[in-house]
């Protein structure tokens, strides 16, 4: 089965879910939907490349530049207080990074190259569902409400773009973080909020090691995103 059908439709319900509680319970408070973009980048760790007794620098440049990528959330507020709530987010989102590179244009008559380069593009790409709980400590200045956000995160990989990892070495359930500051405008524009957030992971999502007679690399790969949201209380 499509996996991204599979995600579209895991949001889905989730957002009828949403809708069935507040109907049938008291316990959502409030609930809606965040529409929104990341800004992610994949940070190398514990680089290694050993030959002999030899320590040796492993340049991994193809994690150098920000990836930015589209996210959807559904949420809701189990408890909402004047100055606290609790909310329950479930988000589909990417994460990973991009790089490019020039390419030297050869031909017949130049097969050293023509002076000409062409850039090229390419991205390391992995799409997740995330569920996040985040207290939010509740701060009113004149009818705007700011609020603070930080709590825990539960990623899964549903989807990747990237020939070059080992299966193997991918951990496709990742426990993090996240953290960040929002501003609700319901009393000017009714549902109305945004949100800024840095998310981050207590492990890395891919540990490379191998060795070979003489010699051995390893490295480890974590991703950071940064997310802004535009989101709605329905």
């Amino acid at each position: 089965m499509n996996k991204k059908i599979v995600v579209k439709g895991l949001l889905l319900f989730t957002i009828m879910l949403l809708q069935t509680s507040i109907s049938y319970s008291q316990i959502v408070k409030s609930y809606g939907f965040k529409i929104g973009s990341t800004i992610s980048s994949i940070k190398v760790k514990e680089v290694q490349h050993i030959v002999g007794n030899s320590l040796y620098v492993l340049v991994l440049d193809q994690y150098n530049d920000q990836l930015i990528s589209p996210a959807i959330t559904a949420w809701a507020k189990i408890v909402d207080t004047e100055l606290l709530s609790l909310e329950i987010e479930v988000s589909y989102l990417y994460k990973g990074s991009s790089n490019s590179t020039d390419i030297v244009i050869t031909s017949p008559d130049n097969p050293d190259g023509t002076g000409n380069k062409e850039k090229y593009k390419y991205s390391q790409r992995f799409e997740y569902i995330q569920i996040g709980i985040n207290p939010q400590i509740k701060y009113n200045f004149g009818g705007i409400m700011a609020y603070g956000i930080v709590g825990p995160t539960i990623s899964y990989l549903v989807d990747y773009e990237n020939t070059l990892m080992i299966k193997d070495k991918r951990k496709d359930l990742t426990f993090g973080y996240n953290f960040g500051l929002g501003i609700d405008f319901s009393n000017v524009w009714k549902g109305l909020f945004i949100e800024a957030k840095y998310n981050g992971d207590f492990t890395e999502f891919y540990n490379f090691e191998s060795k070979m007679s003489g010699s051995s690399i390893s490295y480890e790969l974590w991703n950071k995103v940064f997310l802004i949201n535009i989101g709605y209380r329905l």
